[in-house]
């Protein structure tokens, strides 16, 4: 018995180098040509060409040999039918297709005369089938002469097949991982990953005008997730990003490169920019439907323009990102264009974050106490506590500057319990040396509410200090409630229990209704002193401070005016009948000591209703 060894060790070898190949990380067409290559150097009159099946059902050839290019660029350009060649009919019907004679093969009716002009009189084309029984590509011999493929050529094929089933659903796994990490699952979008990939390339390619970044945030998004569910939050997305691709022109890209955000790419003049910003903030602001609830939205765009406002795709990024929040901080719902200014405003909150994390650290921060007294007899009624910081570099930073950082960074956090605990302890002196101060309020961000650990760490800041429950008033805003409103009454509800009073802070600021001022267990409700300005004067002012005392009282809580500043707005208080009173009339926010001299010298001055 006679072997034929040396065809035996060729296909061993073959899949041997390819299955390395495979493995390796080779691009597809570097493992379909290493294929062809070697059936194309081991037999006589063949040229394999491998070929993939397209969304567009059109053949691409990822693999050969000798083949000319021509032929191949034509093969490219067609879609598979039943008269585009082998190659074309085995894709389109998944079976083998054999061509013995393409000068006269009905089959080759379209590429015969190609076909010919090359050289090529027979063809044998397999289908690449894979899993799911998908006809993912061709696996195709051509042939010099008129003939039918002959035994060595099955058995070349059948191992081909073999392996490149496995390397189109390697590669296909690759892509589909690619995908999955350069694009958004839920709005088809490039991702943040993508822009950073090819931003840079697309700075170097020609444009009209000026290349331009436009960078999208919407404004309080996080509050339809609270209210509605995330499943609702994910469903206005996946429409917004459909609205805003469909408006965008044709040259431009969108990507969804946050949560809430996204970046349009755009070229033109600036008033290109403007106008398309203006378009996006119109189309944000129509009402959307969530569930049965009508709602609508606004939107803040950041834009930064190539080359002014940097030559690197991520500086330019940077830059448009930095504009959106600046356009947020003015309050939203309109765009802006970077500026350097804005750059060193952002350097300087990092600055000014790194310092407040320090003065956390090392207990740099002070509290201030301002009185509260009752408004018809001018009695004592208890103190607010505010956060002061005087840096040993910086000098003097102002609460308004270093509790926006706080919240911005998260260290807002530390500076409520901080304040917590500082308050209480001056509380429980105040009481060992017989100052009468009968509360101290400490005001808490929405963040200390999301923390289920509250009440204990109130508990035991209570207990540590010794202080009665009863003197302990802890201030919310009406954005605590917004931000999770179940969370904030069980944690409420627990402060109550523990004989805690509850205070509503700037009331009729925000976007809490009634109902959710009836559900807290708050026993005091703060008007805002942004109310004050017009209080003498203005009609429309005096009734909404009415109403909020009226409503107040109602619900058995005590209502207490914030920033009154001078007798006559006192008068008007006393003659709405406004519980409390709190401001520069009577002082100034003061240090421990220089509010224990305020108390001595004070005396109550009692006024009544005109």
């Amino acid at each position: 018995m006679l072997t034929d060894i040396t065809e035996n060790h060729f296909l061993e070898t073959l899949q041997r180098d390819a299955l390395e190949a495979i493995s390796s990380d080779l691009s597809l067409r570097e493992i379909m040509d290493f294929i062809c290559r070697r059936i194309e150097n081991n037999g006589l009159d063949v040229m394999p060409a491998i070929f993939t099946v397209d969304n567009s059902s059109k053949l691409k050839c990822v693999g050969r040999a000798s083949l000319p290019l021509s032929l191949v660029e034509l093969f490219d350009s067609l879609e598979i039918g039943p008269d585009v060649g082998s190659s074309g009919v085995a894709a389109y019907t998944g079976k083998s297709i054999t061509s013995p004679d393409i000068e006269i093969d009905p089959k080759w009716l379209t590429l015969r005369s190609a076909a010919m002009r090359n050289g090529i009189r027979a063809a044998w084309a397999t289908p690449i089938v894979l899993r799911g029984g998908r006809v993912a590509g061709v696996f195709t011999l051509y042939f010099r002469t008129k003939r039918q493929p002959q035994s060595w050529c099955q058995k070349a094929v059948s191992a081909s097949l073999h392996l490149c089933t496995l390397a189109l659903e390697r590669y296909e796994a690759k892509e589909h991982i690619a995908k999955l990490s350069h694009f958004d699952t839920l709005t088809g979008l490039p991702n943040r990953m993508w822009l950073r990939q090819h931003l840079d390339k697309m700075l170097r390619r020609p444009t009209r005008g000026n290349f331009m970044l436009l960078s999208l945030g919407l404004d309080n998004f996080k509050n339809i997730n609270d209210v509605f569910g995330h499943a609702a939050g994910d469903d206005l997305i996946s429409y917004i990003a459909t609205q805003l691709r469909d408006a965008i022109g044709i040259d431009d890209t969108i990507v969804r490169s946050g949560g809430d955000q996204f970046t349009i790419i755009t070229s033109g003049i600036q008033q290109h920019a403007s106008s398309l910003s203006d378009m996006v903030l119109r189309l944000l602001s129509q009402p959307m439907q969530v569930g049965d609830v009508s709602v609508t939205f606004s939107a803040s765009i950041g834009i930064s323009v190539y080359p002014e406002n940097g030559e690197a795709g991520e500086t330019l990024l940077k830059h448009a990102e930095t504009a959106m929040f600046q356009a947020k901080a003015h309050g939203g719902a309109n765009y802006c264009f970077f500026s350097p200014k804005m750059n060193q405003q952002a350097t300087d909150r990092l600055i000014l974050a790194a310092a407040l994390r320090d003065a956390i650290a090392h207990d740099r921060l002070r509290l201030v106490y301002q009185p509260q007294v009752h408004a018809r007899t001018g009695k004592m009624y208890g103190v607010e506590a505010l956060s002061r910081w005087n840096d040993p570099t910086l000098g003097f930073i102002s609460p308004a500057r270093f509790i926006a950082v706080a919240e911005e960074t998260g260290q807002i956090e530390a500076i409520g319990k901080w304040s917590m605990r500082a308050a209480c302890r001056q509380m429980a002196e105040w009481i060992r040396d017989g100052i009468d101060v009968p509360t101290v309020s400490v005001n808490l961000s929405p963040l200390h509410f999301r923390d289920e650990k509250l009440p204990e760490f109130v508990a035991e800041v209570l207990e540590e200090t010794g202080i009665p429950p009863a003197r302990l008033m802890v201030e919310i805003t009406e954005s605590t409630m917004i931000d999770n409103y179940d969370r904030t009454i069980k944690a409420a509800q627990a402060l109550r229990e523990l004989g805690v009073g509850m205070s509503m802070d700037d009331f009729g600021t925000g976007f809490s209704s009634l109902s959710n001022l009836a559900g807290l267990p708050v026993n005091e409700v703060k008007i805002d002193r942004s109310f004050m300005n017009g209080l003498e004067t203005v009609d429309k002012v005096r009734s909404v401070v009415t109403a909020v005392i009226r409503i107040g009282q109602s619900l058995g809580m005590t209502v207490v005016a914030e920033g009154v500043e001078h007798e006559e707005q006192r008068q008007i208080l006393v003659n709405m009948d406004c519980d409390v009173l709190q401001g520069y009339m009577f002082s100034k926010p003061l240090a421990s000591d220089d509010l224990i001299t305020w108390l001595a010298g004070y005396t109550p001055k009692e006024i009544a209703p005109a």
